[in-house]
């Protein structure tokens, strides 16, 4: 045998042998059906997107797109995958993905793609110009699930089409990178026939900067949210992420906003706000730091044990009785709540949900130090902030009311109530003294806004105006505020909006 064809016959050894290596650690199956519109004729040259389920990365095989007859197959390493089966273009049919498909054998995968209807339009920019490669999100308005909407994105003239089921959807229409146009959401849109949605946006100017740790390296996927303090509306922000060096760069309309940097699953990571960033220009915002965090979590239950859901919790500094921004702080279906917070000691507030006849609960000088559990018993209507339970019982009789109007402009009154006996008295041999109220109003970021009481009081109800003045005399800014009424050890709070 002449060196050649032994060094090419040890080769194709080793390849067999690398082969015989790999089938043996990764065993691939086919995966094969038959895709069909709601008469049962097979739909030719619907595209299949496959997905790890996991890592969500896309998987490219061969043979992803049906036949003439409908009919596909494809093969696939052992795993779960999500499959997208894509309607091909200008067909009236609704694409359809299936999640979480276990591959661990041949399996036959049948799809029924349902007729539906067009929703088309035109995307301009301030003057009328056609927008190119905008993309277009379309969301269940009630369930808020994704439509799977192939071919969603605008042409040269601004123009898009797509397929959607009847129903009430939300309309997202996102604007390409570099681009100046702001994004926009057109809630509640209902389709019941071919409808055309027209879009013009506005006008933006660029926001950029860089998110840090406390050692200075930069953090990548902390999520950015912009809230316009003057309508309370959340401004659409795509791509609103950082990067891998930290950077950002979203496009709003001129204003003043809120800015939360939110580390979204990271719970060593408290999220940090920017309160009213005004926008008049392109601008670089001072780099922000974000803080380690510690997970603060626990249960909220009523008298009975029972699971209070939609419970949402206040956070106070001890010592500087600043607000803490917390992100997600409402409790689940099953009572439970869960926020990341610095390091330190705080007074908790636990709100009931909007309409029940639950009253707060309240802790102070809670040391959080690590990762922490405090559980909240909501009292009935009636105990303390019109029913309030927690850690240590609130008085009898003392109530912060809802601030009337709200939102106002431009003044609203705050009511409300003192106990008979001072939470601060002594033994019970002592009579019944007054003690210290104090009424204060703080922005998000935890500062104080206005001092509206600070003197001793008797029990009773009592009422304060408060005019939209900080404590200089300046008018603040249309947004939500929270104000704290501190009676001796107790502390109740609220929120309140001014719309200007």
């Amino acid at each position: 045998m002449t060196s050649f064809h032994l060094k090419r016959g040890l080769l194709w050894a080793f390849a067999l042998l690398l082969l015989q290596f790999t089938a043996a650690r990764a065993q691939y199956y086919y995966v094969s059906g038959h895709v069909t519109d709601s008469h049962g004729v097979g739909i030719w040259n619907v595209n299949l997107d496959i997905f790890d389920s996991e890592t969500g990365d896309l998987i490219n095989v061969p043979g992803d797109h049906t036949d003439q007859n409908g009919y596909y197959i494809v093969f696939l390493f052992t795993g779960t995958y999500d499959i997208e089966y894509n309607a091909p273009p200008g067909e009236r049919l609704v694409s359809e993905v299936r999640r979480n498909i276990v591959v661990q054998s041949d399996i036959t995968v049948d799809v029924v793609l349902e007729d539906g209807f067009f929703l088309s339009g035109r995307v301009t920019d301030s003057q009328g110009a056609g927008i190119y490669q905008l993309d277009i999100d379309v969301d269940d308005a009630v369930t808020g699930e994704r439509i799977l909407t192939p071919h969603d994105k605008t042409d040269t003239n601004g123009d898009y089409q797509v397929v959607v089921p009847p129903g009430l959807f939300d309309l997202t229409y996102q604007p390409p990178p570099g681009s100046r146009s702001v994004a926009v959401t057109i809630p509640g849109a209902t389709i019941h026939a071919d409808t055309t949605v027209d879009v013009s946006l506005e006008d933006g100017f660029f926001v950029s900067g860089w998110v840090v740790d406390e050692a200075g390296a930069p953090l990548s996927g902390i999520d950015l949210d912009a809230d316009d303090l003057e309508t309370g509306q959340r401004i659409n922000t795509p791509r609103d992420n950082t990067d891998d060096a930290g950077h950002y760069e979203i496009v709003i309309p001129p204003g003043t906003f809120k800015i939360i940097f939110d580390p979204l699953l990271r719970t060593d990571l408290a999220p940090a706000m920017l309160d009213t960033v005004v926008i008049t220009a392109d601008t670089v915002l001072d780099t922000v730091t974000l803080l380690n965090g510690v997970w603060l979590s626990g249960q909220v239950t009523d008298g009975q044990g029972g699971p209070v859901v939609g419970a949402y919790l206040d956070v106070f500094d001890s010592a500087t009785e600043r607000f803490v921004i917390t992100l997600r702080n409402k409790s689940d279906s099953t009572g439970t709540y869960g926020v990341s917070v610095p390091p330190g000691v705080y007074d908790l507030v636990m709100h009931p949900p909007e309409g029940s006849a639950l009253g707060e609960g309240s802790y102070t000088s809670v040391s959080v130090l690590g990762d922490t559990t405090v559980d909240f018993v909501l009292g009935p209507a009636g105990i303390g902030d019109e029913g309030a339970g927690g850690g240590a019982s609130i008085p009898s009789g003392f109530v912060l009311f809802q601030n009337c109007p709200n939102p106002f402009n431009p003044q609203t009154t705050i009511r409300y109530r003192l106990p008979e006996t001072g939470p601060a008295s002594g033994a019970e041999a002592e009579p019944p003294r007054p003690d210290r109220a104090r009424l204060e109003v703080f922005d998000l970021r935890g500062r104080l806004v206005r001092r509206l009481v600070d003197r001793v009081l008797g029990a009773g109800d009592h009422q304060v105006v408060w005019d939209g003045r900080d404590d200089r005399g300046g008018a603040v800014a249309s947004g939500v505020y929270l104000y704290r009424l501190r009676y001796g050890s107790y502390t109740l709070s609220r929120k309140l909006v001014i719309q200007k």
